[in-house]
């Protein structure tokens, strides 16, 4: 009976053992391969530099926080040094201080405006929506995209990292999340859709140059 309980001790632990083993050499690999789970979620490379996805600086930069949450309530390390970048308070929504330090890291030309609201990125020389929707201007690479709720002040913004044609591009946004809401906790990027007669709705984008 003592021998059978130390055969089963023994083969319990030859499992644990087994699985440990399998783990520490799954994840040598893994990181070997992609580097370590910081690396990926931050866009860096084995030696810490950031990767090029599109050589569009502030493009890049935003690449670099893809998977980056709030803590809940617009709170978190990054979203408050975001947030205290365009001063605004901590807990404020945050999509236009993502995008107003990401335009700092990249030492962009224009725009100029850096704000935590969306609608002051709209410009004089902003594209509508509706002109990019019927096909008749393509938006370049990097330009930011920014929707309204109805005629008030309230809205959302994200960059977009490749060129825009038509009814559908992609961005990368902060304070989202993939129910699509416009006030969620993490920065992702995303598929979009010029829907011109919708309350929340993409009215405009604006060029971003160096």
């Amino acid at each position: 009976m003592r021998s059978l309980k130390i055969i089963i001790l023994l083969m319990l632990f030859f499992c644990l053992l087994s699985l440990f083993s399998y783990q520490v050499l799954s994840l040598a690999f893994d990181n070997c391969i992609y580097g370590n789970i910081e690396q990926r979620l931050y866009g860096l490379d084995k030696k810490g530099h950031l990767l090029k996805y599109t050589h569009i600086p502030h493009v890049d930069s935003a690449f670099s926080y893809v998977g980056v949450t709030d803590n809940g309530n617009n709170t978190g390390y990054w979203v408050e040094l975001w947030q205290s970048n365009v001063n605004i308070p901590k807990g404020s929504p945050w999509c236009a201080a993502f995008v107003s330090t990401m335009l700092d890291l990249g030492k962009v030309k224009s725009p100029t405006i850096r704000s935590g609201l969306a609608k002051d990125f709209i410009a004089r020389n902003s594209i509508p929506a509706r002109r990019v929707f019927q096909g008749i201007i393509e938006v370049p690479a990097g330009s930011l995209v920014i929707w309204r709720k109805g005629e008030t002040w309230k809205g959302h913004i994200g960059i977009i990292p490749f060129s825009w044609r038509r009814e559908k591009g992609q961005t990368i946004e902060g304070n989202t999340s993939s129910n699509d809401d416009s006030n969620g906790d993490a920065v992702e990027t995303k598929t979009r859709e010029i829907q011109p007669f919708n309350y929340f709705r993409i009215t405009h984008f604006t060029e971003v140059t160096y």
